[in-house]
């Protein structure tokens, strides 16, 4: 269950129209993924159980990533078995919780890499800044089993604004991004094994 809380106690959460049920529910050809809508008052929200029903999908048709977030979410969760009922809630925004995809590699050559924001980030960048974190492990570290989300002795993992880093030899980079102006999650980390015979012009 996901409940949307208004601070106006006056306002109407869901608009009434004279053509459409409060609540409009579909389900596609499997009866695996339905979806239930309503007409809210500043916004369309889309809510999705999954086939497994651990988790709910949501999208609000009408957000606006340049609008700053007034109020936060309030999530409740409803667990029933027999006849015990548990309720667990969480409260965010979703500058909170927002995780950028992976940056995405767009040149090495034999001193330098350089990415991109993620295609799915919001744009420009320069509104919508990243910061990341860059590894490098040594082809010997590789060796010893060193990798991107395990930490490595002698490995250091430095912070950085900009979207390129000098690299020097056979190694490994391994870059992750995270909004500059929150302190919400990392991506995954994106990793590129440099090699003479792979390098991008």
């Amino acid at each position: 269950m996901v409940l949307v809380h208004h601070l106006d106690g006056q306002k109407r959460i869901l608009e009434k129209s004279a053509n459409t049920e409060d609540v409009n529910c579909s389900v596609d050809a499997t009866g695996n993924h339905w979806t239930c809508s309503s007409a809210l008052g500043n916004s369309d929200i889309v809510c999705s159980l999954d086939s497994s029903g651990q988790s709910v999908s949501c999208e609000d048709r009408r957000y606006c990533p340049y609008s700053e977030e007034t109020d936060r979410i309030s999530l409740t969760v409803y667990i029933r078995s027999n006849y015990m009922l548990e309720e667990y809630s969480r409260h965010f925004y979703l500058s909170e919780i927002v995780k950028p995809d992976q940056v995405f590699i767009t040149k090495v050559n034999n001193s330098t890499i350089e990415w991109r924001h993620p295609v799915s980030w919001n744009r420009p960048s320069s509104y919508f800044p990243l910061t990341f974190q860059v590894k490098v492990i040594t082809a010997r570290q590789r060796r010893r089993g060193c990798m991107c989300d395990s930490p490595c002795a002698g490995s250091k993992v430095y912070m950085t604004e900009s979207s390129q880093w000098s690299v020097k030899g056979r190694m490994t980079v391994c870059i992750k991004a995270q909004d500059a102006l929150c302190d919400s999650l990392w991506s995954d980390w994106k990793e590129y094994s440099l090699k003479e015979v792979s390098l991008i012009p």
